[in-house]
């Protein structure tokens, strides 16, 4: 990469040593053409290399390595993770009142290891029936769910 860099800076300084040292005049207009065409091929020479790279890393079910260091922030997938159950557990708490449970409370338990939430619980007084509000979970949520526990609290 820094050789690619490397030739590009310095087809561009040849290019400005031409341009100072070439008189004006039609052949002017024709070396710069010449030449433009000359930092066309630098800059893309690499690209051939990069895509068998790409297509080679494909065929073998990797990503491709550029030689980067891109590292995942383990930390902020976790807490967006998080954040995004505490949004869910709201959403279906709320979808529960208008359906007429009282004193409701979703705990989402999950491991974030798949697309799949392992478990949702959801104790709330028992004005709904808990398949009834195990169904408007089910129906509601967009995700799929490995299992949904309702437990009704007596209302005293």
């Amino acid at each position: 990469m820094e050789k690619w860099v490397l030739s590009i800076v310095g087809i561009v300084a040849i290019g400005v040593l031409l341009d100072i040292i070439i008189p004006e005049g039609d052949i002017n207009k024709y070396i710069k053409g010449i030449f433009s065409i000359f930092v066309i091929c630098v800059i893309v020479s690499p690209l051939p290399k990069m895509l068998l790279s790409i297509k080679n890393s494909l065929s073998q079910g990797k990503l491709p390595d550029f030689g980067g260091d891109i590292k995942v922030n383990q930390e902020l997938v976790n807490a967006l993770d998080n954040d995004k159950l505490a949004i869910i557990e709201r959403n279906l708490e709320k979808l529960l009142i208008q359906s007429g449970a009282t004193n409701v409370a979703v705990n989402i338990l999950d491991n974030n290891r798949d697309d799949v939430i392992d478990k949702i619980l959801i104790e709330m007084d028992g004005n709904l029936a808990c398949e009834k509000a195990k169904q408007i979970v089910i129906d509601n949520l967009r995700l799929k769910v490995r299992e949904v526990v309702v437990v009704a609290r007596k209302s005293g």
